[in-house]
């Protein structure tokens, strides 16, 4: 409490106005002590009217009451502290709160006072808010947020997320997880197509098949279909149809003849036999229907199989080549008598 003013008496804003004999402080509060002094409050020994209002009484040195007439002038006591902060909230931004005699004004979390106004306090410019990714400041707050491929745990702190737990991070094959981050593989022999998805890799496209192979692309691989003649993973061997057989292949097994050749084979005869139109077989060669059935020869043709043979009509003999015919000399053993002359007439002679 506060004196004001001096005199023998001071008002101390107690008083029974409104209820006789029920003393209250002016603000209304209830009275839960007495100080009075000897013989107070004696309100009815005075002539001068209702005393209804307490005084400390200079006769016991300011320490007891007194009750007086309340249209005294009196200096007075002020009991009750006046709050400021009840009109217009003391003027103070955020809350204000009264003390004995004054008031101060404070500020809500994430504020501090700038004058008699309250500004944001940055959190993130101490030690970035305590985040250990991003800070992010509010109004009268801040929070923290984590870096692509982590997230909070707790208020601060930042772990990695697994994100091949959630849908298989979006692969069509395999993902695998990394710090911060993930990324997709794709089983063998398939490609990745973007960042997710798979595709089948074509192992043909690089034409993998040699000598007109055709090429059948597989899961992880490949296989040549070769053309006849070939042979091998990628159709590279020339088959050889000459080897079975004993050599002849494919070809007449007794007057053909196998000559091999890139991817292929050749049918021949012997000599003396004609290729069969199925180009593998042979048959025999009639060297004698040519010149009127003579052939090669020079008076009769006679087919053999595989061969022919040369002979010549009577007076005549075959020549030292086979095929041609020589006049015998009828007239070399003399047949003429009497002294006649013989002349040979190709075959027989006339004297």
């Amino acid at each position: 409490m506060a004196a004001v003013g001096g005199g023998d008496s001071y008002w101390i804003g107690l008083t029974d106005r409104q209820s006789e004999g029920s003393w209250r402080w002016t603000d209304g509060t209830r009275l839960y002590y007495t100080n009075w002094s000897p013989g107070e409050p004696n309100n009815g020994n005075n002539v001068d009217g209702e005393q209804d209002c307490v005084t400390l009484w200079e006769k016991y040195d300011f320490t007891h009451w007194d009750d007086l007439q309340c249209d005294l002038r009196i200096n007075f006591i002020c009991q009750t502290d006046i709050d400021e902060c009840s009109s217009n909230n003391g003027g103070c931004d955020h809350n204000c709160v009264n003390t004995v005699g004054s008031y101060r004004c404070t500020c809500r979390n994430g504020y501090q006072e700038s004058g008699s106004s309250c500004v944001d306090i940055n959190e993130c410019h101490n030690n970035n808010g305590g985040c250990s990714h991003n800070c992010e400041n509010d109004v009268g707050s801040y929070h923290c947020t984590c870096r692509d491929g982590y997230q909070l745990s707790g208020s601060t702190d930042c772990i990695d997320v697994n994100e091949c737990h959630n849908n298989n991070g979006g692969c069509s094959h395999n993902c695998e997880n990394d710090v911060g981050s993930y990324h997709c593989t794709c089983r063998d022999g398939y490609q990745l197509s973007g960042s997710t998805d798979c595709i089948d890799i074509d192992e043909c496209a690089s034409n993998p098949c040699r000598n007109e192979g055709t090429c059948q692309d597989l899961i992880n691989e490949y296989r040549c279909d070769c053309s006849p003649g070939w042979t091998g993973a990628t159709c590279e061997t020339d088959v050889n149809e000459c080897d079975a057989n004993n050599g002849q292949g494919p070809c007449d097994p007794n007057n053909g003849i196998c000559q091999n050749s890139p991817g292929s084979y050749t049918c021949w005869c012997k000599v003396g036999f004609d290729l069969k139109e199925d180009q593998h077989g042979c048959k025999d060669t009639d060297e004698c229907l040519d010149n009127d059935g003579r052939g090669p020869c020079d008076h009769i043709c006679t087919d053999m199989f595989g061969s022919y043979r040369c002979s010549c009509r009577d007076g005549y003999s075959t020549g030292s080549d086979g095929f041609s015919c020589v006049d015998n000399d009828d007239c070399r053993s003399s047949p003429c008598e009497n002294g006649a002359t013989c002349l040979d007439g190709g075959g027989n002679y006339t004297c």
